[in-house]
């Protein structure tokens, strides 16, 4: 069937106009929802070519298997590799069966969703508006009724890999593929400059207007949180390159975001530092994409950046992730004179200078023992060998006793102190 669907792609003019295409069509989509990728897979590929057919895929006879291919691909961009194989989900059983391997499994699941993908962004290729306000709507039905049916979010519970996250990235997927799709129609439309214009407008106002709606539902969870303000970025610095405010309150909610992690609850603190890695990320990515609007805020953004690192609040690799971010903007933009930005990129350097010129410093790196006392290792020996860790069979039920909790911290303010050197 995939070999058939191929040939009338490649041979549309040699089809008799009595061919019952539209039924034959109907069938490609039906093997491509089959709920064995396996016998998926073949069909998926060849509705690639049938819509990037100008004669097919800009046919009416496709119109009525839009949703449907929609509904399909979206359902399909799933991550089934984090699902728990004991699920009840009936792809992944003959998943599981038909392939046995693990790394098979990964390849073969992601050429699936690259499929997937390409199918998404031909269709809003093609259908523009019609297709993405089908999919942002539906999206965010989905996001006011995520938790329906599931349990409530529990940091005691917590899993990057629950059902609901894998949820929110499948949906975020179809969003980032709808984009490309769009992004991919505003780089070649002007056949009718004035109406493509008019359309452009209304969708890029509709969009933003969803964005900033995203933006205002308030999540616990950090994995979500953090692919609301992933997605955020990509819209602010493709199709919503020219809403300046937009960025802003994007930017806002990245500085402003505050989440404290749990010791106690291990898989929760993880996300919280995945989220906190990728704010600074994203940070710079509107730095290096946007650097000339940000250079309009510069000074507010400075004192920002001053009182977040002040409050002690932050490591220190977000306190350089932020300095590089002020720097970015800096050397990337345009609108600055050449000598203002060489000063201004000097006053990021000189303070590193002067930490490397330290007496103190030159005396600790001149010998090993001044350096392993610099690091505070000198007490570490004694304190492993009255504990008898050599003998110690079970790392992970082991805890530090008050002196080891004090060694730990002394070691972390002094390793702190290093790393603003390098």
């Amino acid at each position: 069937m995939s070999n058939l669907g191929n040939f009338i792609e490649q041979k549309i003019s040699a089809i008799p106009e009595d061919c019952d295409l539209p039924n034959l069509l109907n069938l490609f989509l039906a093997i491509a929802q089959s709920q064995s990728f396996v016998i998926s897979i073949p069909v998926l590929v060849t509705w690639t070519h049938l819509l990037r057919s100008e004669t097919i895929g800009g046919s009416p006879t496709i119109n009525p298997l839009i949703a449907p291919l929609l509904e399909l691909c979206s359902s399909r961009l799933i991550r089934y590799e984090n699902m728990p194989e004991d699920s009840d989900d009936p792809s992944l059983t003959f998943l599981l069966e038909d392939i046995d391997t693990v790394p098979e499994r990964h390849a073969f699941l992601g050429n699936y969703r690259r499929y997937s993908v390409q199918i998404i962004e031909l269709i809003v290729l093609r259908k523009q508006s019609e297709a993405i306000y089908h999919i942002l709507s539906q999206v965010d039905n989905s996001l006011q009724h995520l938790y329906d049916g599931q349990a409530p979010f529990s940091v005691v519970t917590y899993s990057k890999t629950s059902l609901v996250v894998l949820r929110v990235d499948s949906q975020f997927t179809v969003v980032e593929a709808a984009l490309k799709g769009y992004m991919k129609w505003r780089a070649g439309h002007g056949s009718k400059p004035q109406q493509d214009e008019q359309e452009r407008l209304a969708m890029e106002n509709n969009i933003e207007a969803w964005c900033e709606k995203l933006l205002e539902m308030n999540f616990e969870d950090p994995i979500i949180r953090k692919r609301i303000l992933q997605l955020a970025v990509a819209f602010s610095t493709t199709a919503l390159d020219r809403k300046v405010d937009f960025m802003l309150k994007v930017l806002q909610h990245i500085l402003m975001s505050r989440y404290v992690e749990q010791p106690e609850h291990v898989a929760y603190s993880e996300a919280v530092k995945e989220l906190q890695a990728d704010n600074m990320y994203e940070l710079q990515r509107l730095a290096s994409k946007m650097p000339d609007h940000l250079l309009d805020v510069y000074t507010q953004l400075e004192e920002k950046v001053h009182e977040i690192i002040s409050s002690g609040t932050v490591d220190i690799k977000r306190q350089v992730s932020y300095q590089t971010f002020l720097f970015t903007i800096i050397h990337r933009a345009s609108k600055i004179e050449p000598e203002a930005r060489l000063q201004k990129l000097r006053g990021f350097i000189t303070p590193v200078q002067q930490l490397w010129q330290r007496p103190d410093l030159d005396a600790a790196l001149s010998s090993f023992g001044g350096f392993y006392e610099l690091l505070g290792l000198t007490k570490i020996r004694d304190y492993l060998v009255t504990r008898r860790v050599h003998e110690v069979q079970d790392w992970g039920s082991m805890h530090l006793d008050e002196e080891g909790q004090a060694m730990q911290k002394e070691l972390d303010e002094r390793v702190k102190v290093s790393q603003l050197c390098s």
